[in-house]
């Protein structure tokens, strides 16, 4: 593991937004987002990039032929691509406290969840280097969002990412999960500006459902006089498609890891796993095991 870039250092530094890259555009979004939500939180950004050699088999991006690509070669490409990003960041961001980059030779998945359990934020991109398919996130971020020590976002462009006034969207079913979620997206929605909307899915008691989330909310809106909130009971069968039609008018998602539906090994719950395919927004999923309070 080598650090590449270290712009500025400070030993009283907040906890760092730690994000993905490997040369994608997917990973680029990321990045893009991931500098804005530091810059916002006066946080440093920690860039992460996985390099690989011909004994694993891939390449990085603008290699034709990643068999002839020895390590010194892949850590040139991936500290120039390093510096490039973090260079054009800083012009975006300029009021960014710092950025850093590491890199591994290796997938950069367990490195992503080591770090997160010190960041405020891990963002990944929907996919990288390796494609997408219907049913599975690039490894990385599929990785990452099931088994990381705090709250992630996977971003899914396209769209203006960094809309300071879209809605901040939770969904909510009274689970621990989704409480913990719903404090993440009071925190975000007061930080960002932005209006909160909760959504909690209901299949047979609207009355239930509504008492539900006002008593979910009440003591939180009471903390935070200033937080503007809507509260939103949908009648569904399937909380997925109904929060996925939700999110078209979001700037973000915000879900818990796991619902009342369980949560199993590698996997999000089923609800997150679709979400995170399928929202039209970055979506934001919070681990129990993590908090974001900075």
């Amino acid at each position: 593991m080598a650090d590449s870039v270290n712009m500025t250092s400070s030993t009283a530094e907040p906890r760092p937004v730690v994000v993905g890259v490997d040369g994608s555009p997917s990973s680029y979004a990321a990045a893009g987002y991931a500098a804005w939500l530091a810059e916002m939180r006066d946080a440093p950004l920690h860039l992460v990039h996985g390099y690989f050699t011909p004994s694993y088999g891939y390449a990085i991006m603008g290699i034709a032929d990643p068999y002839e690509l020895t390590s010194e070669q892949a850590i040139a490409e991936g500290d120039q691509l390093l510096a490039e990003l973090a260079q054009k960041l800083k012009l975006a961001h300029p009021r960014l406290r710092s950025i850093r980059a590491t890199q591994v030779g290796s997938s950069p998945a367990p490195l992503l969840i080591e770090q997160s359990k010190t960041a405020q934020l891990t963002v990944v991109g929907c996919r990288g280097l390796g494609g997408f398919s219907e049913l599975l996130l690039g490894s990385v971020s599929a990785q990452v969002a099931a088994h990381a020590h705090g709250p992630v976002i996977v971003v899914r462009p396209p769209g203006n990412l960094t809309a300071p006034t879209t809605p901040v969207l939770a969904g909510y079913d009274g689970s621990p999960s989704s409480q913990l979620a719903l404090e993440f997206a009071v925190a975000e929605a007061l930080r960002r500006k932005a209006k909160l909307v909760v959504v909690h899915v209901f299949a047979d008691d609207p009355a239930a459902a509504e008492d539900l989330l006002v008593d979910a909310v009440r003591p939180l809106s009471a903390a935070h006089p200033d937080l503007d909130v809507e509260l939103r009971t949908v009648f569904g069968l399937q909380p997925d498609q109904v929060l996925a039609s939700e999110s078209r008018n979001a700037g973000l998602l915000v879900l818990g890891c796991r619902g009342r539906g369980g949560f199993a090994g590698v996997l999000l719950g089923s609800v997150s796993r679709i979400l995170v395919h399928h929202a039209s927004c970055p979506v934001a999923v919070v681990h129990s095991d993590g908090s974001e309070h900075e």
